[in-house]
This record gives structure tokens, sequence and C-alpha cells, in this order.
């Protein structure tokens, strides 16, 4: 299923676990101020978790981050 290619890409990637639980609320399509509303911090918290997550995952973008979570 979706969510079991999900949970086996996040699970190869060596994130937080605030890390894991923002990449998941992204994946979902998400706005960074729709994220903040739902983790309950502010939208710069969730910029910065994003930031972190296509850095680590070496992408650019949302769209590349969806994509390189299904080829790991």
């Amino acid at each position: 299923s979706l969510q079991d290619c999900v949970d086996r890409g996040l699970a190869r990637l060596q994130f937080t676990k605030r890390e894991e639980d923002m990449a998941r609320l992204v994946l979902k399509g998400l706005s960074n101020a729709e994220i903040a509303t739902v983790a309950r911090v502010s939208e710069h918290t969730v910029k910065q978790h994003v930031a972190q997550i296509l850095q680590k995952t070496q992408v650019q973008s949302r769209s590349e981050f969806f994509s390189y979570i299904f080829r790991v």
C-alpha cells in the first residue's frame, strides 16, 4: 500500500522523530500553515523542519521529496 511505501522509505532515512512526523504531513500534501496547526508549532518552525528534511534527502522541493521516498 501507499502507507507501507512511505513507512519503508522513512525508515531508511536518519530523521529525528519530529522530522519524520513533519515528513509524513508533507507527504499528505499539507501546506506549512496546515502542518503548523496540526503540529501546534509556528509556521517558521515548520519551514525549518522542511528545509532540514529536503537537505538531508538532497532534494529541492516537496514534489522531489515525494518521488525520493518511493525510490529509497
